[in-house]
């Protein structure tokens, strides 16, 4: 600390200072007992005033700031005289024409013409300010954008920690979007028997041992235990260097849809149990009288070994020619049915 004084100190007693102060790209200054007794040239551009207003005796160094912020340079003041090592503080500057600038100060004290004084470093940093502002933005908007999405959406480090999670997937599984993070993936949401299996091939892929897959399906467990299904599309983000940053999956539950296909499955094989083994011939034509559906009882009625031989055939094949197949049709078309209707065939 004292050698930074004696330091600074021997700059300012030089034509150094100057030249270096002029060649930094933001403003310097410096104050003593409350009036700016030197400031560079960038403080025109910054400020709006020239450096011959501000080093003038009747300037007030205190309306480059709004009330509120007044009190907080006076404070701090206080304390570097005091000997207190300030960080870098955000101010917003008033402008000659009114405009507001964000601007990051840095201030040390020094010795100045054998007297304490400030030395302040003042950068512009409004696009940085607006930048971030635009940014959280941005980020607010992607979040609600997520949110608002119906289905899960996660990304995953290359470790399989959690980074983020919407709303929908924390529902999902029934926590809440702040406990997830940080959480590992694997260890808690994918079942044992899944679980190594998933975890080897999520570390070849960010390994870069294998591509990364779009599509998949696998089990999930919620917070009070039951497992769902789900149906995942997957990607990878990476870098300029093309190195693996995280993962980003969007996953759809279909715990029930699966569940429903397996009973009209069960339900398809029953229907074709009973079609194909009733003792009463069944048949199944189309519009245009072709045969597309016929049980064994029915073939056998024909003499037929197996009901594929007649598959795709014209029923004007196999009924007799005192029976148009035709008015079976329309009859059938007409009513919807036709009862103890006699055909010969």
């Amino acid at each position: 600390m004292a050698r930074k004084k004696q330091l600074f100190s021997e700059i300012t007693d030089s034509d150094s200072f100057i030249r270096l102060a002029e060649l930094l790209p933001s403003v310097v200054w410096i104050n003593q007992n409350g009036r700016v007794v030197y400031v560079n040239n960038h403080v025109k551009e910054m400020t709006g005033y020239s450096p011959e207003e501000i080093l003038d005796e009747k300037f007030d160094f205190m309306c480059l700031f709004d009330e509120p912020t007044r009190a907080m340079v006076r404070r701090n003041t206080e304390r570097s005289y005091a000997g207190e090592e300030l960080p870098p503080t955000e101010y917003k500057i008033i402008r000659k024409d009114g405009q507001i600038v964000d601007t990051l100060i840095s201030v040390t004290m020094m010795k100045y013409n054998g007297q304490d004084a400030i030395l302040g470093v003042v950068a512009d940093i409004t696009k940085q300010k607006q930048l971030m502002c635009d940014l959280a933005f941005q980020r607010d908007q992607m979040k609600q954008l997520l949110d608002i999405a119906k289905v899960i959406i996660v990304a995953l480090d290359p470790n399989g920690n959690i980074l983020m999670i919407n709303r929908v997937g924390a529902t999902t599984l029934g926590y809440r979007q702040s406990d997830l993070l940080g959480r590992n993936w694997f260890e808690v949401f994918i079942p044992i028997k899944e679980r190594e299996n998933l975890k080897s091939v999520f570390k070849d892929i960010v390994s870069g041992k294998i591509a990364d897959f779009e599509d998949y399906e696998n089990p999930v467990l919620t917070k009070d235990g039951r497992e769902l299904l789900i149906s995942w599309r997957n990607t990878v983000c990476r870098d300029q260097d093309g190195k693996i940053l995280f993962s980003l999956s969007s996953g759809v539950d279909i715990t029930e849809e699966k569940k429903l296909f397996r009973d009209l499955k069960v339900s398809e094989e029953r229907y074709k149990d009973l079609f194909d083994n009733t003792p009463i011939g069944l048949i199944r034509i189309t519009p245009d009288r072709i045969i597309d559906a016929l049980n064994k009882r029915f073939a056998h009625m024909l003499f037929y070994k197996q009901p594929q031989e007649l598959l795709g055939i014209s029923l004007d094949k196999i009924v007799h020619k005192d029976t148009p197949s035709a008015q079976l049709i329309e009859r059938v078309e007409r009513f919807g049915i036709a009862k103890n209707y006699e055909i010969k065939l």
